[in-house]
């Protein structure tokens, strides 16, 4: 077994929950993954010598962070919260994975069997999960955890690995094999299913309720791209008589941002003034907005209907030929709901998050 180098096609990436003892589950269409570990030490001086009394080690700190594309296959957010309460933030927080990355020979052209080497990241907690939806090229998950214990073995500590997850290297997009769309594209928003995406009105050609209008088979509103993030900002717990962190927890209430970039075609519907707008009730700048986005395999991202316009930026074209563009970014707080059909906890979405 030689092992020159690795690089993607000897690599993959496994996840299952924290004490489950069977086998790891293969993250499909993984792009990147990068890690960073830190020793964290602090050193005691004492008078009488320039040399440290003692360095003490603390807590080490990793992080992992995981970008894939959107395939149809199982989200990872959603993989490494299995067995959450529900699809919502609080829902999964608490939940924790075992990751690995399983290098095989160099010489093979697809991943199967035992690896010969493995890097094992256990008790992770996901930190922050986004989703990106852009017109020039596939859309994309990218989720961070945080975790303090990293173990490279030439075996498993936590799991055997499937025997042949790529199919003896023929493996597809899941949303191709169900006739959804294949990896998910600028064509694969949802604007006009059972349940659409939704957008603010903010937009001209999106209606009061947020729904998308159409010019013949294509939506009146050239979107650019839409982005979702959210950080749980985990602070870790400690506790007198145990060096490990009793707990990694989320940083109620946790900021939940939405960007929206789109080709001006008379610009905006945003009025900003002094005083505000009346809507009825109270004077504002920044009425409560619903976000929801739907692509064709499945996946539903719900930020609620409490979200308001936290920024307007304006790119107006310039002498160059270019074309005006612009920016709305919204803020809500601790509300964002992640479902798919292959949600190994079963949620179902049923319009709301």
């Amino acid at each position: 077994m030689a092992f020159t180098r690795q690089y993607y096609a000897t690599e993959g990436l496994f996840v299952k929950p924290v004490g489950d003892s069977g086998v790891y589950g293969f993250v499909h269409g993984v792009q990147t993954v990068s890690e960073t570990f830190n020793n964290n030490i602090t050193y005691i001086n004492e008078w009488g010598q320039i040399s440290p009394y003692q360095g003490i080690e603390n807590l080490p700190e990793g992080t992992l962070q995981v970008e894939r594309v959107l395939d149809g296959c199982t989200p990872l957010y959603l993989l490494a919260t299995e067995g959450a309460s529900s699809a919502s933030l609080t829902g999964r927080q608490d939940v924790k994975s075992v990751l690995s990355v399983g290098m095989y020979d160099s010489s093979t052209s697809f991943v199967s069997g035992v690896p010969g080497r493995v890097i094992e990241w256990s008790g992770l907690n996901v930190n922050s999960i986004g989703y990106s939806f852009n017109t020039d090229g596939a859309f994309k998950e990218t989720v961070g955890f945080v975790g303090n214990y990293r173990l490279p073995a030439n075996t498993s500590s936590f799991g055997a690995y499937p025997a042949n997850p790529t199919n003896s290297g023929t493996d597809e997009p899941c949303a191709l094999t169900a006739c959804s769309g294949g990896i998910q594209v600028r064509q694969n928003i949802d604007f006009s299913g059972a349940y659409p995406t939704l957008l603010p009105p903010d937009i001209p050609g999106i209606s009061s309720s947020g729904i998308m209008s159409y010019a013949g088979d294509c939506p009146a509103v050239p979107i650019q791209s839409i982005s979702i993030n959210c950080d749980l900002n985990r602070e870790a717990v400690l506790q007198l008589g145990c060096r490990g962190a009793y707990a990694r927890y989320a940083q109620f209430p946790v900021d939940v941002t939405c960007e929206i970039n789109v080709l001006s075609q008379s610009g905006d519907n945003i009025v900003i003034s002094e005083l505000g707008t009346f809507d009825g009730c109270n004077y504002t700048n920044a009425p409560d907005r619903r976000i929801r986005v739907v692509t064709t395999d499945g996946l539903v991202v719900d930020c609620g209907d409490k979200l308001k316009l936290s920024s307007v930026a304006t790119q107006f074209g310039g002498a160059d030929g270019g074309n005006t563009t612009y920016t709305l970014t919204y803020t809500g707080k601790s509300v964002m709901s992640v479902f798919h059909p292959n949600d190994p906890s079963s949620f179902v979405y049923a319009g709301t998050p």
